[in-house]
């Protein structure tokens, strides 16, 4: 904080700044304001600077802003699409805006060239299920399934798996 306010210009020194308050909102949430301070002071130095595109989106995402979260997404992305992150944090602003179709559209986008990118690949499952696609979400939880980095992600897609199975059985059908 001293850095970065003893040098307003220095845009790295916010952004760190940034992000250091929007981990420590983690854990208190009255630094998540500090963060978006801090975010917006490099983006009026910089309107096309990553680090604070990302952060201010994430501070919106965080905020259910999503509006807000995908417009900056969007720029984000304008200038570096190919992040994979980003783009599946986008998708899943669609996703929470009613909007799976644009979801699928990112996460598919991601998986085109990250076919191991777990998240994009799990929230496919959940935007085919939204769309009452249930094959294709059984496919993309299989999927999730087989690449998921970590044993609390395998519970994941498990999870879901077994909710789709309750969905499309008899007994859930007639009820």
């Amino acid at each position: 904080e001293q850095k970065a306010n003893a040098n307003g210009s220095d845009v790295a020194a916010w952004d760190k700044l940034g992000d250091v308050y929007m981990r420590a909102a983690l854990l208190d949430p009255s630094y998540y304001p500090k963060a978006r301070d801090a975010y917006n002071h490099v983006l009026k130095i910089d309107p096309d600077d990553l680090g604070a595109l990302r952060g201010i989106g994430n501070y919106d995402f965080d905020q259910r802003k999503y509006d807000e979260a995908i417009a900056a997404y969007e720029h984000y992305l304008s200038r570096k699409p190919d992040d994979p992150d980003v783009r599946t944090d986008l998708g899943t602003m669609y996703l929470s805006t009613n909007n799976p179709d644009q979801a699928v559209v990112q996460y598919q986008r991601v998986l085109d060239q990250h076919p191991a990118f777990f998240e994009a690949q799990f929230n496919l499952g959940i935007a085919d299920g939204d769309l009452s696609k249930l094959a294709d979400a059984r496919a993309a939880f299989q999927q999730a399934l087989k690449i998921a980095p970590s044993s609390e992600d395998r519970d994941r897609a498990n999870q879901m798996l077994a909710d789709l199975a309750k969905q499309s059985s008899p007994t859930a059908a007639s009820n």
